[in-house]
Formats: C-alpha cells, sequence, structure tokens
C-alpha cells in the first residue's frame, strides 16, 4: 500500500523529472556549457582595446600585484595572434626540454591565463605571475619566469634578498657568453629545472659562485661555451687551490657540470670523475719557551690544561667546552673529543697528560 505523499518510483530514481538522473545531469551540464561557449565565441580583454595605453601604477613588488583570484574559473578571453604563437612556443620549449606532463601542464596553463587577458605586445610582471600560480597545484609560474626573461617579456621584481643581489654581482661578471649556461645552473638550485627539486637558499648558491666564478672567468678568455671543458680543465683548476679553498673549487665545479648535464647543457659532466685530495696544513707547534711561559700565567690547574690541549693538540674552544670525564681513557692517556659530524681521539702527550691529571696545577 503506497501512503500519501510517496511516488511509485525505486528508491534511488526518486527524481523531479523522469528520467533525470543525476550522472545524466551532470553530463548535460557539461555539454550546455560547451553549447553557451560555441554560440558566444570569446572576445578580447578590455584591457588590449588601447594597447597603446601607458601604464599608470608600475608594479614593482608582490604587495602590488594586481588581484586575479576574481577570474579564476572564469571564461578565458580570446588569445591575439602574438598571444597565441608565444603560448606554442612555450609548448614546443616544455617538449623539447622533457618536462614533464605536470610541469608543462600547470605552467602553460599560468602563460595563457595571463596572455589572454594582459596580452603579450608589454612584458608581463613577475608579481602578476606569482600571484597567478598561487592559484593552487594546478598552477605553476617557476618555468615561466624564466621563460619570459629569456624573450624580453618579463618585468622582474626588484630583489630586496642580499644574498641573491649578490649572485647576481657576481653572474654579472662573467663573460657574456657563459652566463646564460651559468644561469641554467641557478634555476636548477631554485628548484625551477627540468624536473621539480627542493630550492635552494640563495646564501648557499652564494657560496658556490664564490669558487667557481674566478674560475670562470679564466676559461671564459679560451671557450665560447662549458662544453668545451674537459676533465683535465677541471683538475687544473682544482689543483692551483690548496685547503679548504681547493674543497670549495671542487665542490662547485661539480655543483656547476651535474645541473647543467641534468638540463643537457652539456654533453657530459668533467667533474664527474674527477677527484681531489686536499692537503691541510698541521698547525705550527708553539716553541717550548713560549709554552712554558703560557703554562706558567694560567692560574689553575684546569687552565692550564686547556693551554696544553689548545696550544700542543691544537683542540678548538668548542671541542674543549664539550669534554666529559667519560671522554677521558686513563689507561691508555687517550682523549676523544667530539665535533659537528664525528669524534676525534687525541693521544695525550705526558706534560698534557700530567696536567689534565694535576689537582694543584
Amino acid at each position: 500500500m503506497i501512503k500519501s505523499g510517496e511516488r511509485d518510483s525505486p528508491r534511488g530514481l526518486d527524481n523531479a523529472r523522469p528520467g533525470d538522473y543525476g550522472r545524466d545531469k551532470g553530463r548535460r551540464s557539461a555539454l550546455q556549457r560547451e553549447k553557451t561557449a560555441r554560440e558566444n565565441p570569446r572576445v578580447r580583454s578590455a584591457i588590449l582595446i588601447s594597447p597603446g595605453q601607458l601604464e599608470l601604477f608600475p608594479i614593482s613588488t608582490p604587495a602590488q600585484a594586481r588581484q586575479w583570484s576574481r577570474l579564476k574559473g572564469t571564461q578565458l578571453p580570446a588569445l591575439t595572434p602574438q598571444a597565441t604563437e608565444l603560448v606554442e612556443e612555450f609548448r614546443m620549449f616544455a617538449k623539447e626540454q622533457r618536462w614533464t606532463a605536470m610541469a608543462r601542464a600547470v605552467n602553460l596553463r599560468t602563460l595563457r591565463f595571463l596572455a589572454a587577458w594582459l596580452g603579450v605586445d608589454a612584458p608581463l610582471h613577475e608579481a602578476d605571475v606569482r600571484e597567478v600560480a598561487r592559484f593552487g597545484s594546478s598552477w605553476g609560474g617557476r618555468r615561466v619566469v624564466p621563460f619570459l626573461d629569456k624573450r624580453g617579456l618579463l618585468t622582474p621584481l626588484e630583489r630586496t634578498d642580499p644574498e641573491q643581489a649578490a649572485v647576481e654581482r657576481l653572474l654579472d661578471t662573467l663573460p657574456e657568453h657563459l652566463q646564460d649556461e651559468v644561469k641554467v645552473w641557478v634555476r636548477v638550485l631554485r628548484g625551477e629545472g627540468r624536473r621539480p627539486s627542493p630550492a635552494m637558499d640563495w646564501a648557499t648558491i652564494r657560496r658556490y659562485a664564490h669558487y667557481h666564478v674566478p674560475v670562470l672567468r679564466k676559461w671564459g678568455k679560451r671557450v665560447e661555451s662549458l662544453r668545451e671543458i674537459t676533465p683535465k680543465d677541471v683538475e687544473d683548476a682544482v689543483a692551483a687551490h690548496t685547503g679548504n679553498s681547493a674543497h670549495g673549487v671542487h665542490g662547485a665545479l661539480r655543483s656547476l657540470f651535474r645541473a647543467l648535464k641534468r638540463e643537457r647543457v652539456v654533453f657530459r659532466d668533467p667533474a664527474r670523475n674527477v677527484s681531489a685530495t686536499y692537503v691541510k696544513n698541521a698547525p705550527r707547534r708553539i716553541p717550548s719557551d713560549r709554552l712554558a711561559g703560557l703554562l706558567d700565567r694560567a692560574p689553575t690547574a684546569m687552565a692550564k690544561a686547556a693551554v696544553a690541549l689548545v696550544a700542543i693538540h691544537a683542540l678548538g674552544s668548542t671541542e674543549i667546552r664539550r669534554l666529559q670525564l667519560t671522554d677521558l681513557n686513563r689507561s691508555v692517556g687517550r682523549l676523544i673529543t667530539h665535533r659537528r659530524s664525528d669524534r676525534h681521539t687525541v693521544y695525550l702527550d705526558e706534560l698534557t697528560w700530567v696536567r689534565i691529571l694535576s689537582r694543584d696545577g
């Protein structure tokens, strides 16, 4: 028996109109939107009506960027012929660089959005690219920025990071024919390469550049591209330095060529199989007469022991502060010191051993 108010339709098929099922309703809505889009052809953005109009308020910081969020999800205006050509060029460039499908899609979407609304007759602002890229995970702008910059179609932000400014000043001292290749290395370290990677801070990039930029200046006098550099060139560059400087040059060149090989700028990595031995000179021993004078001036037994550890065994203040009683092995006269990443064993001489064990100095 059907109660009052019940429909004679099975549960789950109760709809306002017979046959109007939820899945078909969604499909009809999509078809209706497509039909509406065909019947109402896209028009160009109102901003492009007067392309000669000067900019009233130039954008220099992200805080001054246009608020694009209101246009998210709206129908894009029609692309101008110049914008269509630029978007297609970006698409082909992404394929040549073998970016992942996701990287191509998110960056292409951002470029098409800005080109549709603003056109490409004037340079696009980096602040606008960053603002649109914040729409969500399906939007991106890291690779749009260098693409536009290389074609003279980008108005960059004013740099406020002193480390970034220092990197740019260092790169400006390079020969012009090497600057583009080295900028590829910077983009990779900042996470803007072909494959996604964590962005390195500008302070670390500056330290790398501090070591390899002088080497690149010398190479730039005889080569036209870093593709001409051989493993022998890398070995000679490292051998020309000693100690920490050689270590820094070796690490910086390995970082540079690894990034260029990853981006297919160079055919092979000349620094890959280059190994270097860093000779670190031992601290010069303090003469016995001066050491005796220092020990005499130390007021306590602990101070005398510290003087001996510094003067004879070259321990630093941090290592001495970290020492514990359990670090001393009385049976063999050995002391374990703690460094940042490892432990160091000190074999105590008789003078230092006596001072450590002495109670009355």
